[in-house]
């Protein structure tokens, strides 16, 4: 399990990797056009720049109703970014300025699947316990 850096400004944006495959690299590029790729990358720029609150919240927000994992002083958030029915998941750490992209999904309903805060809850751990994260 790794983090692949993709943007580096004031926050560092990575893609969860496990072993040589990465999911969200893979995802982006099976679920997208050419066209919807360069706004999601350029999204992920002004993330790098600007933080969480660099784009609109219908955008990029809070998931799974606040959906959290405190381990030691830090507070790992799970977030959404949302392109049409399309969701990209991902880790925010604010105090050391990281967001972590771990997985994609087409969005199902109002509320975020189970299995998706799920995932999210296992590559949160694994990339902790294995201090790719703080």
């Amino acid at each position: 399990m790794s983090i692949d850096i993709v943007c580096k400004g004031r926050w560092e944006i990575g893609f969860y990797k496990d072993g040589d495959q990465c999911c969200v690299a893979d995802y982006i590029a099976s679920k997208f056009n050419e066209r919807a790729r360069a706004h999601i990358y350029a999204c992920l720029d002004m993330l790098a720049e600007r933080g969480r609150t660099a784009l609109n919240t219908d955008m990029f927000h809070s998931a799974a109703d606040g959906w959290e994992i405190r381990h030691n002083e830090y507070l790992y958030k799970m977030y959404g970014f949302h392109k049409g029915k399309e969701r990209l998941y991902a880790i925010l750490q604010e105090d050391k300025k990281i967001i972590v992209f771990t997985h994609g999904a087409i969005k199902g309903g109002q509320k975020t699947a189970k299995e998706d805060i799920d995932k999210f809850t296992e590559i949160t751990w694994k990339l902790i316990t294995e201090g790719a994260l703080p």
